[in-house]
C-alpha cells in the first residue's frame, strides 16, 4: 500500500474520525451494517435511494485501487456479499467509485478515504453516465475489486449486465 504523507494524516477524514476503524460511538449514518476483518459496509449519508451502501477499508487509503494485494481477496468477497444482499432486498445493483488521486481532489467529492458505492437502481448507471457526462471516454476494465494502483482521478462503474467501465475525467 502506498505510504500516506504526514501532512495527509493531519487532515480530517470523516470515516477514520467517525470510527469505522475503531469501537467509538458513532452516529447512525456511519454505523457499520456489516464488518469483515479489514472492511466495513455502512449506509451512505445523503443516499438518494433506499439501500445505498458504501464499502470502505478500515485502513486509511485514498482509493480502492490502492488497497494492498494482501487484502484484495477479502475486498472482493465483501463487495460480492454486499452486492448480493442489496440485490436480495432491492433488485438490480450498480457499484461505482469516484477514485481520487490526491487528497482534496474534487473527484473524491469531499471524502479522502476509499469507498465503493453499492446502489440499487432500476436503470443502467453506465448508460446514464454516458448520456449525462458528455465528453468522457469510457473503456472496459477489470472489476472494481481488481483495480490496481491507479494514479489519476477516475470513475469506475460496475454494472453486472455490462461489466466494469472506467473513465479518467480531466475536470471534476
Amino acid at each position: 500500500m502506498k505510504a500516506i504523507s504526514t501532512d495527509r494524516l493531519s487532515q480530517y477524514c470523516p470515516f477514520c474520525d467517525a470510527g469505522i476503524t475503531s469501537q467509538k460511538q458513532i452516529v447512525w449514518y456511519n454505523q457499520p451494517l456489516y464488518e469483515a476483518l479489514n472492511f466495513t459496509v455502512l449506509p451512505s449519508l445523503g443516499a438518494l435511494v433506499e439501500g445505498w451502501l458504501l464499502v470502505a477499508p478500515k485502513q486509511h487509503v485514498l482509493n480502492s485501487s490502492l488497497i494492498s494485494s494482501e487484502l484484495r481477496l477479502e475486498f472482493q468477497e465483501v463487495l460480492a456479499h454486499t452486492r448480493q444482499r442489496v440485490v436480495q432486498e432491492f433488485g438490480r445493483v450498480a457499484m461505482f467509485e469516484h477514485g481520487a488521486s490526491s487528497g482534496g481532489s474534487l473527484t473524491g467529492c469531499g471524502l479522502d478515504h476509499a469507498h465503493v458505492h453499492c446502489v440499487a437502481l432500476p436503470f443502467s448507471l453506465h448508460e446514464a453516465a454516458i448520456q449525462d457526462a458528455i465528453g468522457l471516454r469510457w473503456s472496459e476494465c477489470v472489476s472494481i475489486g481488481d483495480l490496481n494502483s491507479i494514479e489519476a482521478d477516475y470513475v469506475v462503474v460496475h454494472d453486472v449486465e455490462i461489466g466494469a467501465r472506467i473513465c479518467f475525467p480531466e475536470a471534476p
